[in-house]
């Protein structure tokens, strides 16, 4: 701030700095973990915040890795006010099933394959698809991966099997 006063004489006070203030709050609020694998949650919050994490965890770090499914909280300070943020972390359950209306069929014919529904992506190999469906042309062995909402995956497998062609004599 500069004043200057009757006299002309120019004042200058001190600097300040204002932070706007906003809710703490952690990341992600709420998500799936993979069997087998970890979730980093990490408190977010304005500068000079105070953070100590509520049992199972503890610490006061910005950041908690988790390896199974739970409900974890923090206490956050932060410019005079306290906030109890949580997380709810669940097991997730990708699941890949292929159906078809059969597994042998005549040779130049085709047969299609359909993946569970509910999947936010399919693959399919052979062939690098990644619709929901699949039409299988040739004998072998199809393959499907499928992730669901949280990146976590699964997968199938199924045989299907050409009539030679013959010829009637």
């Amino acid at each position: 701030c500069i004043v200057t006063d009757t006299d002309s004489c120019v004042l200058v006070s001190n600097t300040v700095i204002v932070y706007q203030y906003s809710t703490p709050f952690l990341t992600p609020p709420s998500g799936g973990i993979c069997q087998g694998d970890s979730l980093v949650i990490t408190a977010i919050s304005g500068p000079g915040s105070i953070i100590q994490w509520l049992p199972p965890l503890s610490g006061s770090g910005p950041s908690q890795t988790v390896t199974t499914p739970g409900v974890y909280s923090c206490q956050i300070q932060s410019c005079g006010v306290t906030t109890t943020a949580t997380a709810i972390i669940v097991t997730a359950t990708p699941v890949a099933q292929i159906t078809a209306p059969a597994i042998l069929f005549c040779e130049g014919d085709s047969v299609i394959l359909t993946a569970n529904a509910g999947m936010s992506s399919y693959l399919w190999n052979p062939g690098a698809a990644t619709t929901q469906t699949y039409t299988a042309t040739q004998s072998g062995a199809y393959y499907l991966t499928t992730t669901d909402n949280y990146n976590c995956t699964a997968g199938d497998t199924i045989n299907i099997y050409t009539y030679p062609d013959s010829t009637v004599t």
